[in-house]
């Protein structure tokens, strides 16, 4: 919640106040998200509304959850850092390969390895 309210805070120049049902369905994301799939998707959801609000954001975050990356390659976004962000579209293409062959595997493989050393 306090990225959200960051992130509003440099959106619309104003501090965010949710009320208390706001807080606990916002809590309620983690369940299906991981943390850094959130924050991207926050991110993401602030360059599209002038204006936001939780209420708002869970209606959009319902609509995009299944394209939002997984959460080593949101991490990646997060850090804003070239390589990091060039090894999380290098993942997401190789995930994405028509045709999957050993050397995609070890390829993925050696990525996620990279990136998860990188987070952490």
């Amino acid at each position: 919640m306090r990225y959200f309210v960051g992130a509003c805070k440099v959106q619309a120049g104003t501090i965010y106040k949710p009320s208390h049902s706001e807080s606990e369905k916002f809590m309620g994301l983690r369940g299906p998200l991981a943390d850094e799939q959130i924050k991207w998707g926050i991110t993401l959801y602030m360059h599209t509304t002038a204006y936001p609000s939780v209420t708002d954001f869970m209606s959009w975050l319902e609509g995009m959850k299944d394209h939002l990356p997984d959460w080593l390659v949101a991490g990646a976004y997060l850090t804003g850092k070239p390589l990091l962000i060039k090894m999380g579209d290098d993942l997401e293409t190789l995930r994405a390969a028509y045709f999957w062959s050993a050397e995609t595997e070890s390829q993925i493989e050696s990525l996620e390895a990279r990136l998860e050393t990188a987070l952490a």
